[in-house]
């Protein structure tokens, strides 16, 4: 919880995008601490789970999104999240996770995050939503 109200804060405190309409790829920078690795010294397949969900609130709070979801009263429905590793991290490795949003100008949206140490990818995690309208106060 205070990782998501943490993330929604800086990403109030960063630039806005120029415009959502615009292809843009936010950059988030991280530091692999031990407590993210599992038995053998590798992350923890979570840690890149829970890394990408901070990613996403501050790409969707600096697009606007999350704003424009709270007015409508919207809310986005996970469907899928697939991860894809190719790479793995250490303890102290920084990285940087880029983001970016992909739809299909019907409802469903996909967020790729790309995981990056230096120039090499290390993980992919592609998480494909919905997003629920909220039908107004219930009677």
């Amino acid at each position: 919880m205070l990782r998501a109200a943490g993330s929604i804060l800086y990403s109030l405190a960063r630039p806005k995008f120029a415009s959502p309409e615009i292809k843009f790829e936010d950059r988030f920078g991280f530091v692999v601490m031990p407590w993210h690795l599992d038995l053998n010294g590798h992350v923890n397949n979570a840690a890149y789970f829970g890394w990408a969900n901070q990613a996403r609130l501050v790409f969707l709070g600096r697009a606007g999104i999350l704003r424009q979801l709270l007015r409508e009263r919207s809310r986005p429905i996970l469907r899928e999240n697939v991860a894809r590793y190719h790479r793995s991290l250490k303890a102290f490795d920084r990285f940087e996770i880029r983001t970016r949003l992909e739809t299909d100008g019907n409802e469903d949206h996909r967020l790729i995050h790309e995981f990056f140490r230096g120039p090499d990818r290390v993980a992919v995690i592609e998480s494909s939503a919905r997003l629920l309208k909220s039908k107004g106060p219930s009677k």
